[in-house]
């Protein structure tokens, strides 16, 4: 089986999406918060849903972004 040759990525991509999965996580867990002091608004569950949305994404893009640079400590 031939394998592919492995893409050179850049120290930019390594560093960004750990910072962004950081960041969207401290956004879940404030509208968590705010969503039980507040007595579940429903436009607070409603970002709450949508951010979980975003922080999944994120960190299924910084796997892709380890997985195809051949590092494989997740």
């Amino acid at each position: 089986m031939r394998q592919l040759p492995m893409q050179t990525m850049s120290i930019r991509e390594f560093t960004v999406w750990p910072k962004v999965v950081l960041q969207i996580s401290m956004g879940q867990v404030s509208l968590g918060v705010a969503n039980v002091w507040l007595s579940l608004p429903l436009p607070v569950a409603v970002a709450h849903n949508a951010v979980a949305a975003l922080l999944l994404l994120a960190v299924l893009t910084l796997i892709h972004t380890l997985y195809r640079s051949g590092t494989r400590r997740v």
